[in-house]
C-alpha cells in the first residue's frame, strides 16, 4: 500500500506537519510545526487571558486546517500516481490583468491565461471557467477546485491545489458527454455535466463566468 494515500495522510496529519512531510511538501511541514509550537507556548505561558484565548483558538483551527490541506494534496497526487491525471505543467502566476478589463472580469482572464499556460500547442481554447465543489458531509477536506477549459473536441480540467496553482490535467472527449445542465443562483450556478458513462460531475461556478458557460452549452449543444 502506497504510504500517500489520502486517509493514510489524514490519520498521519493528526501529528502537526507530518501528513505534509509524507508528501515531500517538506517547507510548508516544518513551518506548520513552528506556528504549532509559537502558538503552544503563548498558551502555555501568556501572562495575558486575550492572548490565550486568540492562541488557543488559533492553534486549533491551524491543526484542522493542515489536516484538510494535506488530504487535499493527497487527493490531487492520488489521481496522479493510479493514472486518473497527469501532472500540470508549471505555471506562472497571473499578476498583470490588463487596465481596460472590467473587475468582475478579471477572475474571468486569469482562469483563461492560467488554462493556455496547460494546453498543447496548437490547441485553442475557446472559452474557460473557474468552478469548485465540497461535499456537505464531508466538510473542507473534500473542497476541491478547478479551472475548466472549452477545447475544439474535449474539455480539460485542472485541478488546482489548496492555494490555487494547477496541480493535475484531466480530459473529457466531447464524446463522452452526454448532456451539460446549468442551474443559475444569486452567487453561483450550478454546472452539472452527465457523462455517458453514468458519472455525473456537479460542480459551482461564480456567475460572473456565465458569458463563458453560454459557450460551453452551445458547443455541447451540437
Amino acid at each position: 500500500m502506497r504510504k500517500t494515500t489520502p486517509t493514510l495522510i489524514g490519520i498521519a496529519s493528526v501529528i502537526p506537519g507530518l501528513g505534509l512531510w509524507l508528501l515531500g511538501k517538506r517547507k510548508q511541514a516544518i513551518i506548520t510545526v513552528l506556528l504549532m509550537f509559537s502558538l503552544i507556548f503563548l498558551f502555555l505561558f501568556s501572562p495575558w487571558e486575550i492572548l490565550y484565548t486568540i492562541s488557543c483558538n488559533t492553534a486549533v483551527f491551524l491543526w484542522g486546517a493542515q489536516i484538510a490541506y494535506a488530504i487535499y494534496e493527497a487527493r490531487l497526487q492520488d489521481k496522479i500516481a493510479t493514472g486518473k491525471a497527469i501532472a500540470a505543467k508549471e505555471t506562472v502566476p497571473v499578476d498583470y490583468i490588463p487596465a481596460h478589463i472590467p473587475r468582475r472580469e478579471k477572475i474571468v482572464y486569469k482562469a483563461k491565461e492560467m488554462l493556455r499556460q496547460q494546453i498543447n500547442a496548437g490547441e485553442y481554447l475557446e472559452a474557460g471557467i473557474f468552478a469548485q465543489s465540497m461535499s456537505v458531509w464531508g466538510g473542507i477536506s473534500t473542497y476541491k477546485q478547478y479551472y475548466i477549459g472549452l477545447l475544439s473536441d474535449r474539455l480539460i480540467f485542472a485541478g488546482l491545489d489548496f492555494i490555487g496553482k494547477p496541480a493535475n490535467i484531466q480530459y473529457i472527449a466531447f464524446d463522452d458527454i452526454k448532456n451539460l445542465r446549468i442551474k443559475q443562483g444569486w452567487l453561483t450556478d450550478n454546472f452539472i455535466l452527465s457523462l455517458k458513462n453514468q458519472e455525473t460531475i456537479k460542480l459551482k461556478v461564480p456567475r460572473n463566468f456565465r458569458k463563458e458557460i453560454a459557450l460551453f452549452q452551445e458547443k455541447l449543444s451540437v
